[in-house]
């Protein structure tokens, strides 16, 4: 049975294994930290003859790679007569070359954080920009350019949540009910939850005369959201504007079953079978 001091030896050869598994991955944050748990960790065991000559053979190893990499040598102090820095293992230094470690895994942690939130902020400012420019060609009526920066803010942010919308809304101003009502689709699509998108698309479909499109959407609301009766009202109001009657009749005395309360239903009633 493998002795405890026999194990943990084992334990501190598979640390250095994942250590050099990520230096190899050029993942350098987690490399300088596995290193360092394996020197915490080798300090503590106790192991004599070649067992002690490979873990600290294959740590010397493992600093001096680290030393060679192209990101840590330039945070290394320079070493003698102008030669690079080389980190070597030294027994009974493993605190102090842990710490060392650490110190640059942070560091590089900053850098990284710093990197990722200049990478946000210059994200955001494209997509002002190609939002700002859209705009401004639509206030200035010059449509196809518009559409271009337009399209390209739904096709690079679209999957923001409100970005499809907040397009929609821009085409709906400008009196571009076909473009409004793509984004109003792709909306729904990304989105299914958000009511806006459902009735910002039937709006525009009613403006553009779409009305096979008004019914197939009207479909895939009662799928979504259930059969409510204002949502049924709507729908035979709908059906009364497209002069089909007797759906307008059944949706509206549905939508009375559910709330015998609503008086836009019994207009509707009233409309239809005048």
């Amino acid at each position: 049975m493998p002795t405890p001091t026999i194990e943990a030896a084992k334990a501190v050869r598979e640390n250095i294994a994942r250590a050099k598994g990520a230096l190899r991955r050029d993942d350098l944050i987690r490399t300088l930290n596995v290193t360092a748990d394996s020197l915490d960790m080798y300090a503590r065991v106790k192991v004599m003859g070649a067992l002690r000559f490979e873990l600290e053979v294959n740590l010397d190893e493992l600093l001096s790679d680290l030393c060679r990499h192209t990101t840590i040598l330039p945070m290394l102090p320079p070493g003698p007569k102008g030669k690079p820095f080389v980190l070597r293992y030294t027994r009974g230094k493993e605190a102090l070359l842990s710490d060392a470690l650490r110190r640059i895994a942070k560091i590089l942690e900053q850098r990284k954080a710093e990197a990722a939130e200049e990478e946000l902020k210059r994200i955001e400012r494209h997509k002002q920009e190609l939002l700002q420019r859209g705009q401004a060609l639509l206030d200035s009526g010059d449509l196809p350019r518009a559409r271009s920066f337009l399209r390209r803010a739904a096709d690079e942010f679209g999957k923001e949540k409100g970005m499809y919308l907040d397009l929609a809304q821009r085409f709906r101003k400008a009196k571009l009910p076909l473009e409004a009502a793509e984004m109003y689709e792709l909306a729904l699509e990304n989105f299914p939850k958000e009511s806006a998108g459902w009735s910002g698309a039937i709006d525009m479909y009613m403006e553009l005369q779409e009305f096979e499109k008004v019914e197939q959407l009207y479909v895939r609301v009662l799928q979504q959201f259930g059969q409510h009766p204002r949502t049924l009202c709507n729908i035979a109001n709908f059906y009364l504007q497209w002069r089909r009657k007797g759906q307008a009749v059944e949706y509206a005395l549905r939508a009375l079953q559910r709330d015998p309360t609503l008086e836009k239903a019994r207009e509707i009633l009233r409309e239809a079978e005048s």
